[in-house]
């Protein structure tokens, strides 16, 4: 037991040495260095271990122990003594030009993955939200393969000056397959156009809004799938019908029957397995004399 190496499990750096923590407030500070070591020159990649001098950088870690954590490092400037490059140790935990740890990219990586703004992840994180975004636009996950079965939509942002982004995704285990930055048919050629054209032509149905663009782009790049529509752009077409033929017929009504049929237009909307025995009633007459049984046909289709 006493030859483990507890700060090194703590601190999750190898070769560190604990010099102090101190707690300022909610903030826990961590200050360390780390063991002596040869290091190659950049320039000419001769080994040394002369230092120039020493640097103090404060790095952002993962919040522990219900505290804001703060890594004060000692940082050793090297000189090289054959050019006279002076150049930085390597600290392993944290990446090169960045205040932050490797431990917080992993953090907000994983907390992108919930559902909640960036701010929310740079509040638990301890940095800002602009920090979050910058670690996401490191994240590499384009994708190399298509599913049997995609989707594609568009949400609004602004990426690269465009008003709409385009999602695809995979519905069968609902999941992100990639986020592209434009939604034109020719950048969305030109994505798939990067696949394999044998994955392409496995992909056996496209599920999509109404879009004439997306209908295009499915037609070019894929030739085997099937085009699904949503069926929440189908019934609002089907809705938008209706609503303009009951507009059209009640104006011929009288005052009071017009309004009438405005105020329960919910009703000829409904599902009607799911009208009870009065909103029937009342249904059929609405729809009379023109659809005088529709009280006993509704109740037949359920028998």
């Amino acid at each position: 037991m006493l030859t483990d190496n507890y700060t090194e499990k703590l601190i999750g750096m190898k070769d560190a040495i604990l010099l102090n923590v101190e707690n300022i407030q909610d903030t826990m500070i961590i200050e360390l260095k780390m063991e002596k070591r040869i290091h190659e020159c950049p320039r000419c990649k001769t080994n040394t271990s002369k230092v120039h001098d020493y640097r103090i950088q404060y790095v952002k870690d993962v919040p522990s122990f219900n505290q804001k954590v703060v890594l004060k490092i000692h940082k050793r400037r090297h000189v090289c003594p054959a050019c006279g490059k002076k150049f930085y140790e390597h600290i392993p935990l944290v990446p090169k030009y960045q205040r932050t740890t490797q431990r917080i990219w992993a953090f907000v990586i994983d907390e992108l993955s919930k559902v909640q703004s960036m701010k929310e992840v740079g509040i638990r994180a301890n940095i800002s939200a602009a920090t979050v975004a910058r670690i996401l636009d490191h994240m590499s996950y384009s994708c190399d393969s298509l599913p049997d079965v995609i989707s594609i939509d568009e949400f609004k942002g602004n990426a690269d000056g465009e008003k709409f982004q385009c999602i695809l995704t995979n519905p069968s285990k609902r999941t992100v397959i990639d986020i592209l930055p434009k939604r034109s048919v020719d950048s969305l050629c030109a994505y798939f156009a990067g696949l394999q054209l044998n994955n392409r032509k496995q992909v056996k149905y496209v599920v999509m809004d109404m879009s004439a663009v997306f209908k295009s782009m499915a037609e070019s790049c894929f030739p085997n799938a099937k085009i699904v529509a949503y069926k929440f752009h189908i019934q609002r077409l089907v809705t938008w019908a209706f609503e303009d033929m009951r507009k059209s017929v009640q104006k011929e009504f009288h005052k009071q029957r017009r309004r009438y049929f405005k105020r329960s237009r919910w009703l000829m909307l409904k599902d009607p397995e799911k009208l009870t025995e009065d909103q029937l009633e009342q249904l059929s007459h609405m729809l009379e004399p023109g659809f005088p049984n529709i009280h006993t046909s509704i109740r037949e289709s359920r028998e």
